[in-house]
């Protein structure tokens, strides 16, 4: 049996490597390794601030990124504006991620969550 080559996706000059959209319950994704490295996106509100935020936490020792979503529960949705550079890959290419975030409603723990990790 032959095995195609895998197909090649690209925004821009940025090569998509990984995307995929999650129901979550528990405002915590976490996503297996990529490039050696897991991804844990934490999701919280508060209610002291109006526009949402994210920062993120490097632990190079566990090979581990966590990244805090601040308000990104949106019933209209929220997300990132443009590829977020998030880290570097030992081939030196610079590894992107941007998101987007939609909720049921403020009650329910429920979000929709799409994800894409780009190369460049």
């Amino acid at each position: 049996m032959i095995i195609p080559n895998p197909i090649e996706i690209f925004d821009g000059d940025h090569e998509i490597i990984y995307s995929g959209d999650f129901n979550i319950y528990n405002n915590k994704l976490r996503i297996k390794p990529i490039f050696g490295t897991e991804f844990i996106f934490i999701f919280s509100e508060n209610k002291y601030e109006v526009k949402s935020t994210f920062n993120l936490e490097s632990e190079d020792s566990n090979k581990k990124i966590v990244i805090n979503f601040i308000n990104f529960s949106s019933t209209f949705g929220t997300g990132t504006m443009e590829h977020v550079p998030i880290a570097s890959t030992s081939t030196n290419k610079q590894l992107f991620f941007s998101i987007h975030v939609k909720s049921l409603n403020k009650i329910t723990s429920f979000l929709k969550v799409s994800v894409t990790f780009y190369l460049k």
